[in-house]
């Protein structure tokens, strides 16, 4: 058995929450409540443990551990210390308030996130540590601040907005570039330029410059970049499937309907319909055994080509937890309108 009375830096005792006892191996894990009195009990095996305290008003969870020995009960007091609390005020270059801006504070294992209200201040309750913060967005430069915050201590920053800097050879820059060059170079050559009036396509291309200005397209991007190593697995597996199973129908295929299956590469168009299940029916086995592992290769398609879908979804699942905050230790509002 494991118990231990949970104080706070006070010495009194701290009622409600949950204290997890694990296992260092991770075999075994168990939430119990924390009482009025401030304990808690749990039956664990002999061993090595890591109790993880959640309790109300302190911003992180709190480790101790705690070795329990068959017979035995094990117990370790368990003390929160008194949080801190970061505020601070950011403007914009031309002194206005940067106003709901995401704010990110981060320092060792601790990450919290934020915005600015309506005057471009925040408010975060946080375990005392260093930490940096940093503005988030499209518009924020490297306005980042180093700051320390002690037990119990208020600590108030401000800082102004630095402008990003504009890179001519950026990807839209250079699709600009594209988009306008038609019209200068018809004044200046003096041969037929009807053939540059394709490059006016690339105005097209303008419109992802929406993307900044757009809170779910800036969502999206970032789901991107974080999940773009998953992606890039998936569709290599992906394609390493749409390879192994259009030869596998080739041979199966080939003498039955050759002008049909004629190669590996001309196969590929029927394993694309079938892993993507389109199906357009054009091209298709007509023996048992291709029959058979046109099944069986349309089954793992199904799976195979949703799991970029399902790692987009888990992206976005994750985006949006990183940006559900906690409420304010002051007001209780949410700090995204703190």
């Amino acid at each position: 058995m494991a118990d231990a009375p949970v104080v706070d830096a006070n010495g009194d005792p701290v009622t409600g929450g949950t204290a997890t006892v694990v296992r260092t191996n991770g075999q075994h894990r168990e939430t119990v409540q924390i009482d009025a009195n401030g304990s808690y009990a749990a039956e664990v095996p002999a061993g090595t443990h890591q109790t993880i305290v959640d309790a109300p008003g302190s911003p992180t969870r709190v480790r101790e551990d705690i070795t329990a020995e068959p017979g035995t009960p094990a117990s370790s007091d368990i003390t929160l210390e008194d949080s801190g609390t970061l505020t601070g005020v950011f403007d914009n270059p031309s002194g206005t308030a940067a106003a709901k801006i995401p704010v990110q504070i981060s320092g060792g294992d601790e990450t919290y996130y934020t915005r600015t209200n309506s005057t471009g201040g925040y408010s975060v309750s946080v375990s005392p540590g260093s930490y940096v913060v940093a503005p988030l967005g499209t518009s924020a430069g490297n306005s980042s601040q180093n700051v320390r915050v002690a037990p119990g201590e208020t600590v108030a920053t401000s800082a102004t907005l630095q402008p990003r800097s504009v890179d001519p050879t950026a990807s839209l820059g250079i699709v600009d570039l594209l988009a306008i060059l038609p019209f200068y170079l018809s004044g200046v050559l003096v041969v037929d330029t009807r053939f540059l009036r394709a490059m006016r396509l690339f105005r097209v291309v303008r419109l992802l410059k929406i993307a900044r200005y757009s809170e779910t397209m800036r969502s999206f991007s970032t789901v991107l970049r974080s999940q773009k190593e998953k992606l890039v697995v998936a569709a290599a597996m992906s394609l390493i499937l749409l390879v192994l199973s259009s030869s596998v129908m080739y041979q199966l295929e080939h003498e039955a309907q050759p002008e049909l299956f004629s190669s590996i590469p001309a196969t590929l168009w029927w394993g694309a319909m079938t892993l993507t299940t389109v199906g357009y029916g054009d091209i298709y086995p007509v023996t048992r055994l291709g029959q058979v592992a046109g099944a069986l290769i349309a089954v793992f398609g199904i799976g195979l080509f949703a799991l970029p879908a399902s790692i987009l979804a888990a992206g976005f699942i994750e985006d949006s937890q990183s940006d559900t905050q906690a409420s304010c230790p002051h007001c209780g509002e949410s700090l995204r309108d703190h």
